[in-house]
């Protein structure tokens, strides 16, 4: 089981709430993913983002793609290779699990470079995953620049949950990154702070980005969510309001608001089991002729195709 392809970036708390989060696909105009897995282990997934332009009053298109082929080997150990179009290339392998004071241990590497293969970054770590806690520490190392340690900690306890993530610049000891996050969820109600820091070097501790956000799970298929987010040292804090809704089985349907009047709406069809249709729109609320002709699209849409064998 390669349990360190499983988690998220290293350097993520990831996102408690999903309400607020996830399938709003209006940033881009088409998405498609691809995802299929064999008996013994092995994936291959396939992710492309299609967005357009106007420029020089043509109608440019971009395309954004990336590939990952995992497969397992010699029963314990598994490799995975990634490529994006812009170049980037990753060589990941989950060393599998050892027993270590009578605790399961997972170890990985991994090293990123580009086709060019001017730059390579080599990562080590490890993995440790409790029954409450879990407990994450990778190493990184780029020829010409200072090694990075960063170090992840998440607990749960009960209906309280917290954690913390740094990045330490071995060379100079200067932060690179010192989140947290703290949240309390039981029965139909769920509230989370966040704090996420720059990326950049710093000699001092300084005010990153705040998210506070409440949930409300009203019954099995709908919820309700606020969130107020701040980012520095000035209080000038954003909020957003959503709901989410399951009508049955194959459709989900959600929504949100901020205080910029910029409305999202989201729907998730699953056509069965091998196909996930999503659309996406957002208006802007505040503007006086929120469809644009000139552009294309006239309304910032997307759809996500999703494939799954």
């Amino acid at each position: 089981m390669a349990q360190s392809l499983k988690l998220q970036p290293l350097t993520s708390l990831g996102t408690p709430n999903n309400v607020l989060a996830d399938d709003y696909v209006h940033s881009t105009f088409e998405t498609y993913k691809f995802k299929a897995n064999t008996t013994n282990g092995g994936k291959v997934d396939y992710k492309a983002k299609v967005s357009t332009a106007q420029k020089d009053g043509k109608l440019a298109v971009k395309v954004n793609d990336e590939a990952k082929f995992q497969f397992p080997f010699l029963e314990k150990y598994t490799f995975q290779f990634c490529q994006r179009r812009s170049g980037d290339i990753k060589l990941h392998f989950d060393l599998g699990n050892f027993t270590i004071y009578n605790k399961s241990w997972n170890f990985f590497s991994n090293v990123k470079t580009d086709t060019t293969l001017s730059k390579f970054n080599f990562r080590l770590g490890t993995n440790y995953f409790g029954s409450s806690c879990e407990s994450n520490t990778r190493l990184e190392l780029v020829p010409g620049d200072a090694p990075v340690l960063t170090h992840r900690n998440y607990i749960k306890k009960g209906s309280i949950y917290y954690g913390g993530v740094f990045s330490l610049n071995l060379q100079t000891l200067a932060l690179k990154r010192y989140d947290a996050l703290f949240g309390y969820a039981s029965g139909k109600y769920e509230a989370n702070l966040k704090h996420e820091s720059d990326t950049k070097d710093v000699k001092e501790l300084q005010v990153g980005t705040l998210t506070a956000t409440a949930t409300y799970f009203h019954d099995d298929n709908t919820k309700l969510a606020l969130e107020i987010q701040n980012k520095g040292h000035k209080l000038q804090p954003g909020f957003t309001v959503g709901a989410q809704r399951k009508v049955n089985s194959s459709l989900t349907v959600k929504g949100k608001v901020n205080n910029k009047l910029e409305l999202s709406l989201a729907s998730k069809y699953a056509l069965n089991r091998q196909f996930t249709l999503t659309a996406g729109l957002q208006l802007a609320l505040k503007d006086k002729n929120p469809v644009d002709f000139t552009k294309f699209p006239p309304l910032p849409i997307g759809l996500q195709l999703e494939t799954n064998f």
